[in-house]
């Protein structure tokens, strides 16, 4: 379970709390979940309210720690907006505003992190952060058309 901007986590809760790779905060909810060899990392990027993403400094602590501490391990990072800049005017808008950079910089430090996969965007698009590729998948709604103008 992840959830994005137009998701209530009070509800999310609600229906998916009783998962005990969850781990509820009163601010966020992200945890991780080990897939065999893998680790899923799930990190909460969304803002109640609002459409942009934002990693504060007690998320970006928590991501930090989490990737060190199993730095043995091979990660898949899981968040609702991509980390970069798509070019999509009205997507970027409401992306990940806050804390990307940093984020970036914690993701550099760990060549274990096998993918970083993400949403919102309501298309297909990869992007490269140091040894890692961002993969967005498309939506099960509608779809953002291809627009080169």
């Amino acid at each position: 379970m992840l959830s994005g901007n137009h998701d209530d986590r009070e509800v999310l809760c609600d229906y998916f709390g009783d998962y005990e790779y969850i781990q509820r905060c009163e601010k966020f909810i992200q945890y991780t979940a080990d897939l065999g060899e893998i680790s899923l990392v799930v990190i909460d990027i969304s803002s109640s309210g609002v459409s942009e993403g934002a990693l504060w400094s007690e998320r970006l602590a928590w991501q930090d720690k989490t990737l060190t501490k199993n730095e043995h391990r091979s990660f898949v990072v899981a968040m609702h907006h991509p980390p970069f800049k798509t070019f999509i005017q009205c997507m970027d808008a409401m992306g990940l505003n806050t804390g990307c950079e940093k984020f970036v910089e914690i993701i550099k430090k760990f060549p274990n992190i096998e993918r970083i996969i993400g949403g919102h965007l309501h298309r297909s698009i990869e992007a490269r952060i140091g040894s890692t590729i961002v993969c967005v998948a498309p939506s099960p709604a509608y779809q953002v058309a291809l627009n080169l103008d």
